[in-house]
């Protein structure tokens, strides 16, 4: 059974992750593979000192998001202070694993 970590002042995450849509939205030209949902949000973790936990091959590990008002696709699995989150760029929701 996982737990909702928050760990984060209210409003923190949603802060950086507009403040990455804006600066993408005013640097068109830094836009190299990225949306407007899940690559604002991982830079916004990466901000806060998560790192993402990939596979042998170098992948981001991916799974659907486990909170049942979610539940849509790429929650990142993420790692600080050797502890492992579930990251949803979605609900914008952290989650000890």
């Amino acid at each position: 059974m996982s737990i909702e970590f928050r760990n984060l002042p209210v409003g923190v995450m949603a802060k950086a992750v507009n403040e990455h849509r804006e600066y993408l939205r005013n640097n068109p030209h830094k836009r190299v593979v990225c949306d407007d949902t899940i690559t604002p949000f991982s830079s916004a973790m990466s901000s806060q000192g998560y790192k993402h936990v990939v596979t042998s091959s170098g992948c981001t590990v991916l799974s659907q998001c486990i909170h049942d008002d979610c539940r849509k696709l790429y929650s990142t699995l993420y790692e600080k202070d050797s502890v492992q989150y579930l990251g949803c760029p979605h609900c914008q929701r952290i989650t000890k694993k």
